[in-house]
């Protein structure tokens, strides 16, 4: 087991070559380090995804600082990703001039909790009776 040091997120500008539909910032790539809690070897990186040529944009996470909300933006892609942490902190990447909003969404982990995972589920696909 470990803890989350570090979250990165990369973004991607998808270029449209359709003349009715605009170019979009949308996230290519997550990246979470997380450190061993007995410190039995070197934090272990995982990723999803790919790093765009702008590289990872990086929070780190002080000790005992858990992220307890994300919420963000979502169309075809997810588009915005944003971080609340136990701490009070809000972070995401910086937003520019191709960053959109299609569909805002929250998921917020209960009162004292943190969130151990997310689930990405393409709209319209939901299960009733599942959260």
């Amino acid at each position: 087991t470990g803890r989350i040091v570090s979250i990165g997120v990369s973004v991607a500008v998808q270029l449209s070559n359709e003349p009715t539909w605009d170019s979009s910032a949308v996230v290519s790539g997550l990246r979470v380090v997380v450190r061993p809690v007995d410190g039995s070897g070197p934090d272990v990186e995982h990723t999803a995804g790919a790093v765009s040529s702008g590289g990872w944009h990086v929070v780190e996470l002080a000790e005992g600082e858990v992220v307890t909300a994300v919420s963000g933006c979502a169309g075809g892609f997810l588009e915005r990703l944003v971080l609340h942490t136990s701490r009070g902190r809000v972070w995401t990447p910086p937003f520019d001039v191709f960053s959109v909003c299609s569909f805002p969404f929250a998921e917020v982990a209960p009162a004292g909790g943190y969130l151990v995972g997310l689930q990405v589920r393409k709209r319209g696909t939901e299960r009733h009776g599942r959260r």
